[in-house]
């Protein structure tokens, strides 16, 4: 009877990996060929897909202490490194993973509320859209849950044979991991000991020990090369403050992520957290400082209006629970219309599927849980915590996803007893159960904070994807398309600009980078771009100071490094040249023109050998580069 209920358990188990497996790759093999975005990540994409570049590239440690927590970038390099630099095989990869946390999902709720509960919420989570958007995202979720599905197991484990130390060390190092993939997560593990003191009190203390001891042990070596590379003590990353602050500040919505006064893009951003916090102190900041000093902006505005803070963090409840789906990086229901989870992701004025029929399922699977004293303690405290730590700041999506699997157990829960009070007849316990179940689906479906569509947005993006692929004129037409909304946008300008000067239609493009500084002066991608049209028509001393106008904005800007290199060169002033070329590579070690350029310059003093190195450099990055594979030509040959 033990092998045929194991046989059932492994049967049910591969139903489960088999089915979200297929989904995904569906959804991946639609996404391949219908996503404009699919080898062009943005943002936060963008930004992990760069950080795993360079760790592939050589830079492990980096040189800075970290901004966000680095597991998933380094994840993301471990996969570069076996299957080499794309897009492809981390989605695969990723929807490995997420299969395999829909797993986990089954075998939690089959441990904690039974079979047929855990099979309905393995089923659910392997067919829910939000899960396969994301996990074939370059974004953390698909990591972080299933670190997060192994701890709690991992945790329950534990809590069975509490006496077993190993079992404590392995619960303690899978919250590690997923605390060094997403911090927040510190939160729920503080809160852990009130569940351990009602399930092994009598260990508690040895239990918390070694918990902990392994806990350090995954973080420290964070903590310890953030100290390293900076001389900061940083226990993971330090954006928790400027985080706060764009939750918590007179003009949050509680679900922008960007801090008012900054530019939109993610670097710009960054480097304008710094520059205002830099501006408002009157001295120069480390990371720690800047983080403290948007964390203490935050509390200001929280003890000065508490009465708007308190509305502001209630508003965060409600979108945080509510139906509609809040995009972040890109509008999740536009971008999913071409594939299959159109039919499985959508929102109606009265309705949104799937979290709003999740969610009062959930509900509901939390009272008859807790009326039938089954043990869903456990996943309940983490829903909470997990929760607030967000709270606290702001919402998207993709943080709630984290949650979902504990909702999913909890509403499959739901549905089972549904069917069970149907069969039995029981109307008593089915009028409990629609009582729960109707407000909580009417009032969170609302959508009382109106989020909608923004169609504009979405061109803007699609004007930005054009850019980047170098398709100018289908750029500028998508940008013009925008104006109505965008005309006092100075990104917006300076990046159509930017279309204009790409094109060769300097006049306009001179016009349109004016009209962007006359609203915002502080754009250095403007001042290099100004610099580049002052350098082509030869007016290298105007371009130099253009160039020097976009460093005193952003000091850590490598290609206008670069660029003032090559004014400073085409001026035969050599010295200042090698400063700004050595500036740009301390910055990006990897830009091909600061290397030639480089080698020019040490050619041209001597160091025939550093030459060639710098050179051989720049064609491992770029095999053709024909003016670095010339100039060894001319090394080799003796030419001048």
């Amino acid at each position: 009877m033990p092998k045929d209920k194991d046989r059932r358990d492994i049967y049910r188990m591969l139903i489960v990996f088999g089915l979200a497996f297929i989904l995904r790759l569906i959804y991946l093999l639609q996404q391949r060929t219908a996503d404009p975005l699919f080898d062009y990540p943005i943002l936060d994409g963008l930004y992990h897909h760069n950080w795993a570049v360079s760790i592939v590239q050589g830079a492990f440690l980096g040189r800075e202490s970290f901004f966000r927590a680095p597991l998933y970038p380094y994840f993301l390099a471990l996969i570069y490194k076996i299957f080499g630099i794309g897009f492809f095989m981390p989605r695969v990869v990723q929807s490995l993973l997420g299969s395999i946390s829909c797993v986990l999902t089954y075998r939690l709720g089959r441990a904690i509320l039974g079979e047929n509960v855990g099979l309905i919420a393995g089923l659910i989570a392997a067919a829910y859209p939000l899960s396969i958007y994301y996990e074939n995202e370059l974004l953390i979720p698909a990591l972080l849950i299933f670190l997060i599905l192994t701890a709690v197991q991992a945790t329950r484990w534990a809590a069975a044979r509490p006496a077993a130390k190993t079992r404590w060390l392995a619960a303690g190092i899978a919250w590690g991991l997923a605390a060094i993939t997403r911090p927040n997560v510190l939160l729920s593990v503080a809160s852990l000991p009130v569940w351990l003191v009602r399930k092994c009190r009598r260990y508690l203390a040895a239990a918390a020990g070694l918990g902990l001891l392994s806990l350090v042990l995954v973080i420290s070596p964070v903590t310890a090369r953030n100290y390293l590379v900076s001389r900061e003590l940083v226990l993971i990353a330090w954006q928790g403050g400027y985080n706060f602050y764009i939750g918590n500040n007179p003009k949050a919505d509680g679900k922008t992520a960007i801090v008012p006064g900054t530019k939109k893009s993610w670097q710009g951003g960054y480097y304008d957290s710094k520059r205002l916090a830099e501006e408002a102190l009157n001295k120069k900041l480390n990371n720690s400082e800047v983080d403290r000093y948007w964390f203490e902006r935050g509390v200001t505005f929280i003890l000065t209006q508490p009465g708007r803070a308190l509305l502001l963090f209630l508003k965060k409840i409600y979108l945080w629970f509510g139906g509609v789906e809040i995009s972040n990086n890109r509008d999740i229901y536009y971008f999913t219309r071409p594939t299959y989870l159109k039919y499985l992701l959508f929102k109606l004025p009265w309705f949104q599927f799937p979290f709003g029929l999740l969610l009062p399922l959930a509900v509901v699977g939390v009272y008859f849980g807790l009326r039938e004293r089954r043990d869903i303690s456990l996943i309940l405290q983490f829903v909470a915590t997990y929760t607030l730590s967000f709270l606290l700041f702001f919402v998207t999506a993709r943080y709630r996803l984290t949650i979902v699997p504990f909702l999913i157990i909890l509403a499959a829960f739901a549905a089972r007893r549904l069917y069970d009070f149907f069969r039995a007849r029981d109307y008593r316990s089915l009028r409990s159960w629609f009582v729960i179940f109707l407000p909580v689906l009417v009032f969170f479906n609302l959508n009382l904070t109106r989020i909608g569509d923004n169609p504009t947005l979405n061109r803007l993006l699609l004007a930005n994807l054009e850019l980047r692929k170098g398709n100018y004129r289908r750029a500028l037409q998508y940008f013009e398309e925008t104006l109505p909304q965008y005309r006092n946008d100075p990104e917006v300008l300076g990046q159509i600009g930017d279309c204009y000067y790409r094109l060769g239609r300097m006049a306009e493009a001179f016009k349109y980078f004016q009209q962007s500084l006359a609203i915002d002066q502080r754009q250095p991608v403007v001042y290099l771009n100004l610099g580049n049209i002052y350098y082509l028509n030869h007016d290298f001393a105007t371009a130099e100071k253009a160039y020097r106008t976009a460093i005193a904005y952003d000091d850590n800007y490598a290609l206008a490094y670069n660029n003032l290199g090559n004014a400073y060169y085409a001026q035969d002033s050599l010295k200042p040249a090698r400063a700004a070329y050595t500036r740009a590579l301390i910055l990006n070690p990897n830009q091909t023109s600061a290397l030639y350029y480089s080698g020019i310059i040490e050619y041209r003093a001597g160091n025939r050998a550093y030459a060639e190195s710098l050179w051989q450099k720049v064609l491992a990055l770029d095999p053709n580069n024909s003016a670095a594979i010339q100039a060894l030509q001319r090394l080799r040959t003796g030419v001048k």
